[in-house]
């Protein structure tokens, strides 16, 4: 299905029926990486799951930030009429979304799932400063090349941190803008429960951030997934789903 919503058309789906959940996806994905885990919640509650604009070839107008993205959400809920959402369940930065929506009102929930999300952000200082010095590196060694050739070498360079910044290269302003927001300060105004799942096998969002953001969140509960990465929601689909339908009071009905 397809809504315009702020002069963006957006392509979401509804599937199920009940209370209604929100997912919300990561940087560079859609709204289909949630689709095996949605089968097996559909059977309990109504899903909404929609594309954030600048991932599915619309262009922003303006460099955008977290705030944006929750704002962008609360009017695709209000066009579709969706006013009591039950949970909001977030992958990666779409977890950061949440985060941050929750904590200052712009989105409402009566409780949060958290998949590998992202928002602790001055970690690892230690890749920030060698991704600084690749970026800087990148633009020099690339200079006497072919347009195409640098775009090469700077992609390369980034891939060897696990940057995510050349992946969609007009939201680069977007991308840096995001991630230089932390959300922990954020994090302990949500006061809805709150699950936090993490894989153990994760390196873009490994389980220090989840443990991180468990302290930070009042009433939160945190598990890490053993043999999962970041994308614990593909390879553990049907525990995932479990988990959650356990935390929201429905795990007899899930498969």
């Amino acid at each position: 299905m397809q809504i315009v919503v702020d002069s963006f058309m957006v392509n979401y789906q509804r599937i199920g029926k009940g209370p209604i959940i929100v997912f919300v996806h990561g940087w560079g994905d859609n709204h289909k990486t949630f689709l095996q885990l949605a089968q097996q919640l559909s059977r309990t509650h109504e899903l909404v799951l929609l594309d954030l604009p600048g991932f599915d070839g619309q262009r922003l107008p303006k460099t955008w930030d977290l705030a944006d993205y929750s704002e962008f959400i609360a009017s695709c809920l209000k066009k579709i009429d969706a006013k009591t959402i039950t949970a909001l369940i977030g992958h990666s930065n779409g977890g950061a979304i949440c985060i941050s929506g929750l904590a200052s009102g712009t989105l409402k929930a009566n409780k949060l799932v958290l998949l590998a999300s992202s928002g602790v952000r001055d970690v690892n200082s230690s890749k920030k400063s060698t991704y600084k010095v690749l970026a800087k590196v990148g633009k020099v060694l690339s200079r006497p090349l072919p347009q195409r050739r640098r775009q090469k070498l700077r992609q390369a360079l980034y891939d060897r941190i696990g940057s995510d910044y050349l992946l969609i290269p007009e939201l680069a302003e977007t991308f840096k803008q995001i991630t230089s927001h932390d959300v922990r300060s954020e994090s302990k105004k949500v006061e809805v429960p709150t699950l936090l799942l993490y894989g153990s096998d994760d390196t873009a969002t490994p389980p220090e951030f989840g443990e991180i953001l468990q302290q930070q969140i009042p009433n939160s509960e945190l598990e890490i997934v053993d043999g999962a990465d970041h994308f614990l929601h593909h390879s553990h689909a049907s525990y995932i789903a479990r988990r959650v339908a356990a935390f929201l009071g429905e795990k007899q009905r899930v498969s």
